[in-house]
C-alpha cells in the first residue's frame, strides 16, 4: 500500500490544526491557530509547529494536502492566517467518507475519526485532549507534549485512514481521464460526479455541468403490502439491473439521432413520451452493455471492478434525470426509464397472479410472491414468459435481460403505522434462516441502541421460526438487563458551545450549555432531573448519585422501536398513571 502511495510525482502531507476557542464551541470564523500537525508520507517524517511561517512554507511545500473535517475548520483558519495557499490540492477523508459511506458500509454510524478508526481497523487515539489547555497563553513543557502527543496520535490515525480509503477505491482510476486520476477526482468525487466523469470520458461527451432546476417526474413502483404477513414458499423475484436494461432496450440516450425519422415511441405495453432511435443503439446504451456483460465475467472471476461496474451502471439512472450532469440530462430519457420499469413490475405481477401466485408485495424491480402450486420450474416457465412479452416490446432486446430469484423466504411480515400498511418496512427470514430487517427505525442512525441490542439478542432467534409478536414484560425485563449491564446503551452525546452563541436560549442545546458547560457531554434521558422538558438529560454521575435505578430511563425511543413486536404496549396515560402511582410507593 504505502509503495502504491510514495510511486506518487507530488508529496503528500497529512495535516491537522489546533487551535484556541474563544466561544468554547468550535468556531473557524474566530478560532485562532495554536498549532500544525503533520506527516510528510514520503519522507515518512512528523512535525509539530508552533511557527506560522515554518507552516507556511511546509504547506507550500506539498501540493497534495490530507485532513478530517479539514475544508470546513482548518482551511478556513490557515486562509485568515495567510498560511495557506490556493494551490492545494485538498484531499477532507470525511468528505470522502461521507460521499461513499454506503459502499464503506458506515451508513447508519457515527462518522467522527474514532469512531472511522474501529470501523476500518486502524490505530486508537490517545483519549480526549483537555481543550483549556489550548486556551492557555502559555503552556507548561508537560502540558506541550500532551498536546504534541494527542495530535500527532490523530496525524497516525488519519494518515492511516487515507492509507485504506487510497486502497479500497483505486481501482476507481481504471475508467477516468488521467488529469481526474492526478488531481485525485477517483477519491474525491460524489459516487454520482465520478460516475459521470467516467461515462463522458468513455464516450466522447463534453463534461459539462448546469445549477438549473429539473421537472419532476414519477418514479419506481412501490406497492402497498397485500399481507401482514406470510409463511411458507415465497419467493423474491427480482428483475437483473432493471434501469440500465431500460435504457439500453429502449435506446434512451438516442432522442438527438439524425439517421432515422421514424423513431420508436413506444406502444400499448411502453407508452413512452420521447422518440428514440430505431436504426442503432448510442454509444452510451452500447456502453452500458459492455460494462453491464463486464460484470458478469468479473462476478464469475471474483473480481472487485464487478462491484466498481455496478456503482457506475446504477448511477446513471440519477445522472439522466438532474440537470447538473448536463451531457446525460434529458427530460423524457429518465420519465421514460422509469414507466417502461414500473409496466415491467406490474405486467409480472399481472401474470404472475394469473398463473394462480399469491402477490405479497412490489418495490421498484421486485415481485415478493407466495408459490401456492411448490412447484419451482413452473414459476420459472411463467417468468420466462414475462420476459419474452417484455423484450418483444422494446427495440432493442438483449440476452442479458432478465428476472431471477433473489431470495427463496420461509417467513415475512410487513407492518402498520395508525392503521395503514408502510411501504419499504417489512422483515424477512431466508430459507437459510438469516434474518433481513428492511427500514425499521432500530436499524436507523438515530435509533436508541437498546432497541437492535434488545432485537438481536433476545429477539432474532424466535424470529427464525416465525414468532415476532413478544410479550411486554418480556421487552422490558430484557432492556432492563441490558441497562443493568451497561447504562450507556441509552446515552446520548452533545458537542455544545458557549451559552451566548445560542439565539435561542430554550433549545436543549443552550440548556445544556447553562449547566454542563460548553464541550462534549455524554447523557442520560431520563424522567426526573437534569435539562430538557418532556425527557430530561442528566450525566452518569447525577444519574448515579441521585439513587435511581433503570426505573428512572426514559424509554420513549426505545418503545417506538419495540411497538411492532410487542403484544401489548401501554398507552402513555396508563404508564403515567402507573409512575405517579409508583412514585407514591417508593418516594421518589
Amino acid at each position: 500500500m504505502q509503495d502504491c502511495i510514495t510511486k506518487e510525482v507530488r508529496k503528500l502531507l497529512v495535516f491537522d490544526v489546533e487551535t484556541s476557542t474563544p466561544q468554547g464551541k468550535p468556531n473557524p470564523l474566530v478560532d485562532k491557530f495554536k498549532y500544525l500537525g503533520a506527516y510528510d508520507l514520503k519522507e515518512k517524517k512528523y512535525y509539530f509547529i508552533s511557527d506560522k511561517k515554518e507552516g507556511r512554507d511546509l504547506l507550500r511545500k506539498h501540493k497534495i494536502v490530507i485532513g478530517f473535517n479539514s475544508k470546513k475548520y482548518d482551511e478556513p483558519i490557515l486562509k485568515r492566517e495567510q498560511m495557506w495557499t490556493n494551490g492545494h490540492i485538498h484531499i477532507d477523508l470525511f468528505e470522502v467518507v461521507d460521499k461513499r459511506k454506503h459502499f464503506l458500509k458506515c451508513k447508519n454510524k457515527s462518522r467522527s475519526l474514532a469512531s472511522l478508526a474501529k470501523i476500518f481497523g486502524l490505530s486508537e487515539g490517545k483519549g480526549e485532549l483537555d481543550y483549556s489547555l489550548l486556551n492557555k497563553e502559555s503552556v507548561t513543557d508537560e502540558e506541550y507534549e500532551l498536546i504534541k502527543k494527542y495530535t500527532l496520535q490523530d496525524i497516525k490515525v488519519t494518515k492511516e485512514m487515507f492509507e485504506y480509503l487510497y486502497k479500497f477505491f483505486e481501482p476507481f482510476k481504471e475508467y477516468m481521464s488521467d488529469y481526474d486520476i492526478k488531481t485525485y477526482k477517483w477519491l474525491t468525487s460524489a459516487i454520482s460526479v465520478y460516475a459521470y466523469k467516467v461515462i463522458c470520458n468513455l464516450t466522447g461527451l463534453k463534461e459539462e455541468y448546469d445549477d438549473s432546476d429539473g421537472v419532476g417526474y414519477k418514479g419506481g413502483f412501490v406497492a402497498e403490502p397485500e399481507v401482514d404477513e406470510e409463511h411458507g414458499k415465497i419467493y423474491c423475484m427480482d428483475f437483473n439491473s432493471l434501469y440500465p436494461h431500460c435504457f439500453i432496450q429502449g435506446n434512451l440516450y438516442s432522442h438527438s439521432c439524425k439517421c432515422c425519422d421514424d423513431k420508436w415511441t413506444g406502444n400499448e405495453l411502453f407508452p413512452v413520451k420521447g422518440g428514440y432511435c430505431r436504426m442503432k443503439q448510442g454509444d452510451i446504451e452500447r456502453l452500458l452493455f459492455k460494462f453491464y456483460k463486464q460484470r458478469i465475467q468479473f462476478k464469475k472471476e471474483k473480481d472487485n471492478r464487478e462491484y466498481l461496474i455496478k456503482i457506475i451502471i446504477n448511477s446513471i439512472y440519477g445522472l439522466s434525470g438532474s440537470p447538473t450532469f448536463k451531457s446525460l440530462f434529458n427530460q423524457n430519457t429518465a420519465s421514460d426509464c422509469t414507466l417502461i420499469a414500473r409496466r415491467c413490475c406490474k405486467l409480472a405481477r399481472d401474470k404472475f397472479r394469473s398463473a394462480g401466485y399469491k402477490i405479497l408485495y412490489s418495490d421498484t424491480d421486485s415481485v415478493y410472491l407466495k408459490d401456492l402450486h411448490d412447484d419451482k420450474e413452473r414459476m420459472l416457465m411463467v417468468k420466462d414468459n414475462i420476459i419474452k412479452i417484455i423484450k418483444q416490446n422494446l427495440p432493442f432486446p438483449c440476452h442479458t435481460f432478465d428476472m431471477g430469484i433473489d431470495e427463496e423466504i420461509k417467513h415475512i411480515w410487513f407492518f402498520k403505522k395508525t392503521g395503514r400498511k408502510l411501504k419499504k418496512h417489512y422483515m424477512y427470514v431466508t430459507k437459510n434462516n438469516k434474518v433481513k430487517v428492511k427500514g425499521l427505525p432500530m436499524i436507523k442512525r438515530d435509533s436508541s441502541r437498546l432497541g437492535l441490542i434488545v432485537f438481536n439478542k433476545y429477539m432474532k432467534e424466535k424470529i427464525k421460526s416465525g414468532k415476532i409478536k413478544f410479550k411486554y414484560g418480556d421487552l422490558r425485563k430484557w432492556a432492563y438487563e441490558e441497562l443493568a449491564n451497561d447504562i450507556n446503551v441509552v446515552a446520548r452525546t452533545f458537542m455544545v458551545g458557549s451559552l451566548k452563541s445560542y439565539k435561542n436560549g430554550t433549545q436543549l442545546q443552550a440548556q445544556i450549555s447553562k449547566v454542563y458547560g460548553s464541550g462534549k457531554h455524554i447523557l442520560i434521558p431520563n424522567k426526573y432531573t437534569g435539562v430538557g422538558k418532556s425527557v430530561k438529560y442528566c450525566t452518569i454521575n447525577e444519574f448515579k448519585k441521585s439513587g435511581f435505578n433503570v426505573n428512572a430511563i426514559s424509554l420513549n425511543k426505545y418503545w417506538s422501536e419495540m411497538e411492532f413486536f410487542s403484544e401489548f404496549i401501554p398507552k402513555k396515560d396508563n404508564i403515567k398513571k402507573g409512575m405517579i402511582s409508583l412514585e407514591a410507593w417508593c418516594d421518589v
